[in-house]
């Protein structure tokens, strides 16, 4: 498997769960930079607070960049972000490993 990328709040990324269980099975990860993870924490808060489509506009550009560096899955480790994710039926075409 190529790189995977994980989707989740701060938390969860300092917390290093996903890294420990990646690096274990030898997989190739990415974790979002300083600045891709405050637009995640702002576009889970956003959500949060009811407004779903600014939410996706500010995760979009997140997910195109990390696409754009080889990323080919993502570990969704929040349960808002798939929902943010998925618009007019779609999931941004992306592949996706549910992290809970």
């Amino acid at each position: 498997m190529n790189n995977v990328a994980i989707l989740a709040t701060t938390g969860t990324i300092k917390a290093g769960l996903y890294q420990s269980q990646l690096e274990k099975e030898k997989l190739n990860f990415v974790v979002p930079d300083d600045i891709q993870q405050k637009i995640i924490m702002e576009s889970i808060l956003i959500y949060k607070s009811g407004n779903e489509e600014m939410a996706y506009r500010l995760l979009k550009p997140v997910i195109s960049q990390l696409k754009n560096i080889g990323v080919e899955k993502f570990i969704i480790g929040c349960g808002e972000t798939p929902v943010l994710l998925k618009k007019n039926g779609t999931w941004m075409g992306i592949l996706m490993v549910r992290g809970s």
